[in-house]
């Protein structure tokens, strides 16, 4: 960190709990309605994070860019983190450097790793690992699968919302640890 506060930015009809911690090097935009809950921390100092409107980060959840990535040369990439509008970010959930689409529910303790990102609409059920640099299509619901079957990866239709009648559905029964390895 070279020592300096970040740039943050809460626009008008963001709201940010006082307990929250906002610390690092680059920009840290809340934009207008998005809600960020107490004991959650936003750490810039590894790149930019932007909270978009209507997204909701809830307690306890940890959103800060990771240092892992490099170009071809061995320099640092600069990896932003960006949660898209309307999303929800639930309880105790970890984005290192990754990318929520619009209008997607990251369930709780999930961890999402670096450079690593979920379409519009997704649905990620509570302790899931998306490994660094995996991508999750538009509109794909990931859970664990506790069923009796053998754990393989299974695709339905998803039928709970009717907004979202083309969602597919990819169920695990495996370690939250392993999931898309």
């Amino acid at each position: 960190m070279s020592g300096h506060d970040p740039e943050i930015v809460i626009e008008a009809g963001a709201t940010v709990a006082v307990d929250a911690l906002l610390i690092g090097v680059y920009r840290i935009l809340v934009e207008s309605g998005a809600i960020v809950h107490p004991l959650s921390v936003i750490d810039s100092t590894y790149g930019p994070v932007s909270i978009k409107r209507g997204a909701i980060i809830c307690e306890r959840c940890m959103l800060c860019p990771q240092k892992d990535a490099t170009d071809s040369t061995g320099a640092d990439l600069l990896l932003s983190l960006v949660v898209g509008p309307d999303s929800i970010i639930e309880v105790g959930t970890i984005l290192n450097g990754s990318s929520v689409g619009m209008g997607c529910k990251i369930g709780p303790a999930a961890r999402m790793g670096a450079a690593s990102s979920v379409g519009d609409g997704c649905i990620v059920g509570p302790m899931i690992n998306i490994p660094p640099g995996k991508s999750v299509p538009d509109s794909t619901c990931l859970y664990l699968d506790d069923g009796g079957d053998d754990g393989t990866l299974r695709m339905t239709k998803y039928r709970f919302a009717p907004h979202m009648l083309k969602c597919t559905v990819r169920r695990y029964r495996t370690n939250p640890c392993s999931v898309m390895s």
